[in-house]
């Protein structure tokens, strides 16, 4: 059995950049599609929705809410906790991270015995 717990670490393109070159050598389309394999968006897991929980921060300003917002969906909504935090914040969260992941997996294992 596979259960994945996740703690979601990202890259935001330039999007307020005009669609111009961000430098003279590299065009914003051409550093969009070289980083669209850091964007587990666009792939499906290979696991059941079931068994993963995706925890994000709501003040995140590195991996921004439309981004897990995005990812959310496209793996078709498994469970997620959106702490009250920023991204170096959730550090003051791990009690209840602790808490919520050892909640979260009990719970799959128990559905697994079933």
């Amino acid at each position: 059995m596979q259960i994945v717990s996740l703690i979601l670490c990202g890259i935001q393109y330039p999007e307020n950049n005009p669609r111009g070159s961000l430098t003279k050598w590299v065009q914003y389309e051409q550093l969009k599609r070289c980083w669209s394999i850091t964007d587990p968006s666009l792939f499906q897991p290979r696991i059941s929705k079931k068994n993963i929980l995706l925890l994000s921060g709501k003040y995140d300003q590195y991996v921004l809410n439309e981004d897990t917002d995005r990812l959310w969906r496209a793996w078709g909504k498994p469970k997620r906790i959106i702490y009250p935090c920023g991204h170096a914040g959730i550090i003051f969260h791990k009690k209840k991270i602790r808490n919520d992941v050892t909640a979260f997996i009990t719970e799959c294992l128990q559905l697994h015995q079933e």
